[in-house]
């Protein structure tokens, strides 16, 4: 079973850093050519955060899959500090239950059962809280990799005991036009 993480499209206060955190006209177009690049994938379940701009994404995508997404508050976006970024909002309380969240939300994925692929649209630092958790790695040394917006993430769950999970691509991005890429975006051709 693949489990496919997509970080949703940009956003006004991913552009700008303020205003609302729903989907710009750059954030709608990298949502459709996701959606296009995820037909070809054999996808059996969609799950997403049940932010806005995680939602308005997954509607895309259900154009070429016909599931009803399963919406799930535990794989909304964290902290940055939790994986190493800036963090100047919240509380120590707050940044626990952000922790306990992001951990639930592990436990969940973990329990997934299926027999195809399964994709979650949720946040870049969500994903690399769970690339970290796969990797065995304090959470705090995922700041580097980059987790651009409608970006792809797989990570595969093989049937063994002793480390069940193999990631199998970061931040693929190859289905994205350059032109609606961010300027930070690595493109290798």
């Amino acid at each position: 079973m693949r489990i496919i993480l997509v970080r949703h499209g940009e956003t006004y206060r991913n552009r700008d850093g303020e205003g609302p955190s729903v989907l710009t006209p750059r954030g709608i177009q990298q949502a459709k050519g996701l959606a296009k690049r995820l037909k070809r994938y054999p996808i059996k379940r969609i799950y997403s955060s049940d932010l806005e701009r995680a939602l308005q994404t997954t509607q895309h995508i259900i154009k070429y899959h016909k599931i009803k997404p399963v919406v799930v508050k535990e794989f909304r976006e964290i902290r940055g500090i939790l994986v190493g970024g800036m963090d100047r909002y919240g509380s120590q309380k707050d940044l626990r239950r952000h922790k306990q969240r992001v951990e639930k939300a592990w436990n969940i994925i973990k329990k997934i059962e299926h027999d195809g692929d399964i994709l979650i649209v949720c946040h870049g630092g969500f994903i690399r809280y769970m690339l970290s958790k796969v990797l065995e790695v304090n959470p705090k040394k995922m700041w580097p990799f980059i987790i651009s917006n409608c970006s792809i993430n797989v990570i595969n769950k093989v049937e063994r005991e002793y480390k069940p999970y193999q990631i199998l691509l970061v931040n693929g991005v190859r289905h994205i036009p350059k032109k609606h890429l961010a300027d930070e975006t690595m493109y290798l051709e």
